[in-house]
């Protein structure tokens, strides 16, 4: 693509239509890009900046409904009048922004009025540099030094994990690896991911050699969680100690992570939450317009034994992207809705968590604790050692981690996908945070993959965000205490003011019952005690001297 105009304002005439079209960049059944892994074939149509999210008019509806405090419609502000607004003592009414250049070039012109980042960008532009695929060493020189980064990524491509009953793939022969097992191109995919981490912040990493107080590796607790953990560390770095030279891997430990776990401890708030939405009225009239999609999908797969849900419909969404990736031609019924038809109820299973702002501060309180202290500690220097730390997750946490910060794109992350967030050190000793997303690969001209990087810009903020205004803003997400959060379901917030009293009380009644099992206790002992007082008093008696049953004279 050649141009003047920046690449965000370039019009779509001279991006194959894809800034207008309303299909999907890369479209079709196992299409490249963002619908897909898109690791196995060229991109037809990859995004120049942060793709818009897909047309789903009922996710963008609801979603202007939520009552959350981060702006996630994207409007643009509205500026100052200029000295020619006004005419005869009225203001002159605001021009309507016709065509997507003109929205896309005002409101890169707000960003930029929100921080002072005009020069950092304007170098940019003039070397004509991809803003959404800018490396470390790019943003080092214009944003500033990389000082730390916390990674999070979805396992491995997987097989599928349920038989549905008229999917002609059900049979095991097509998975020799397994059911829900990691695939022989999801291992190599995965590796590579690794390879380039470790390649993209090799001087952050001293030059790949592994180190343990370098990096923090956690995974979740499923199988491929942990297996994905351990083939990217091994990707990451290229040597360890001396005396393991002849090793090809590099022995990685990996911690459990719970940041996403909500039955270790058992998290009363989140079922309560979760109860109460489920059973809203705003929840039914969400899912009864896609009755007649629910309908259908039970027949296919034979769920009769109760309702299907959001998560059935995702579940499927991920079935067809396993079998295309695989090359495997889809059942009529599944080619007549994906991707199109099944794409917005697929996307709504991954937003329903985090509907709320309190359901969004249950579901990622601890993540986002977690992560405020660890930028907090990097850029006050009591944190010296650590420069990484590495989650190897699923789709719905990494959607739940975009959603409460407003960046969800209303598409699942594909596999081997990271979110990237680092935190930098300006020139003038101002700490910056910057959020990428790494969600698509591309064969380059000599075969070989590339991942494309976005570069994405937080509500109310600039893309190189302040730290202090970035913990600003996912600070009401964030959880201190999560033991007396999670069970503290009495806490004065709006999403709980109705509750039902008998869950509400789960602690106090949970107490009631210790009391009383202590004063069973107690009454159980005194009758004992009492029983065997009157033996021994009886004991005596028949020993006494005085009443003896000797009969001889």
């Amino acid at each position: 693509m050649s141009s003047d105009l920046p690449v965000w304002e370039v019009p779509s005439s001279q991006t194959n239509g894809c800034a207008d079209s309303d299909m999907y960049c890369g479209g079709g059944p196992g299409g490249p890009g963002m619908w897909g892994h898109g690791g196995y074939a060229p991109l037809g149509c990859p995004s120049d900046l942060w793709p818009p999210p897909p047309n789903h008019p009922a996710i963008l509806h609801h979603r202007m409904l939520r009552s959350s405090g981060m702006n996630q419609s994207g409007n643009l502000s509205s500026g100052s009048t200029g000295s020619n607004g006004s005419l005869g003592g009225q203001r002159k009414p605001r021009r309507r922004v016709a065509t997507i250049a003109q929205r896309r070039a005002a409101n890169i012109r707000e960003r930029r009025r929100m921080f002072n980042l005009n020069e950092a960008f304007d170098k940019l532009l003039e070397r004509g540099i991809n803003v959404a695929c800018l490396d470390v060493a790019t943003l080092d020189k214009d944003v500033g030094t990389l000082e730390y980064v916390h990674l999070v990524f979805r396992h491995a491509e997987i097989s599928i994990w349920r038989k549905y009953k008229q999917d002609p793939y059900r049979d095991d022969k097509f998975w020799p690896e397994g059911m829900g097992q990691l695939t022989t191109q999801g291992i190599l995919n995965q590796y590579h991911l690794g390879q380039w981490i470790g390649e993209r912040y090799t001087t952050l990493l001293q030059n790949r050699t592994f180190r343990r107080k370098l990096l923090k590796m956690y995974s979740g607790p499923k199988e491929e969680n942990i297996l994905s953990a351990t083939i990217t560390a091994n990707g990451i770095f290229t040597s360890g100690p001396e005396a393991l030279n002849e090793l090809k891997w590099v022995p990685m430990p990996v911690t459990q992570d719970k940041s996403f776990q909500f039955t270790d401890p058992k998290c009363t708030k989140f079922e309560e939450l979760s109860k109460k939405f489920l059973s809203s009225n705003e929840y039914n009239t969400l899912r009864s317009k896609y009755d007649e999609l629910f309908t259908s999908a039970a027949k296919y797969t034979g769920i009769d034994d109760r309702p299907m849900d959001f998560n059935d419909l995702a579940e499927l969404w991920n079935t067809f992207i396993i079998e295309s990736n695989k090359k495997l031609a889809l059942h009529d019924w599944a080619k007549s809705i994906y991707p199109k038809v099944l794409a917005e109820p697929a996307a709504l299973a991954y937003i329903l968590p985090t509907w709320t702002p309190e359901m969004k501060k249950t579901v990622g309180g601890r993540f986002f604790k977690s992560l405020t202290d660890l930028l907090t500690n990097k850029s006050n220097g009591s944190e010296k050692d650590r420069n990484m730390t590495i989650f190897s997750m699923n789709d719905d946490n990494m959607a739940s981690i975009l959603d409460i910060m407003g960046l969800f794109n209303s598409v699942a992350p594909p596999f081997d996908s990271a979110i990237i967030i680092e935190l930098r050190k300006s020139l003038d000793n101002n700490y910056m945070v910057t959020v990428l997303y790494q969600n698509e690969t591309f064969n380059n001209t000599e075969g070989k993959i590339e991942r494309v990087v976005h570069l994405l810009k937080l509500p109310n903020c600039t893309e190189a965000c302040p730290l202090d205004k970035f913990k600003e803003i996912v600070a009401p997400y964030s959880v201190d205490d999560w033991s007396s959060y999670c069970q503290d379901s009495k806490s004065p917030i709006d999403d709980t003011k109705n509750m039902n009293s008998t869950n509400r009380t789960n602690s106090s009644e949970c107490s009631n019952k210790l009391n009383w099992y202590q004063i069973v206790v107690q009454i159980g002992l005194a009758g004992v005690i009492l029983v065997l007082i009157i033996l021994g008093i009886c004991a005596r008696k028949t020993k006494d001297p005085g009443v003896s049953n000797d009969v001889s004279t």
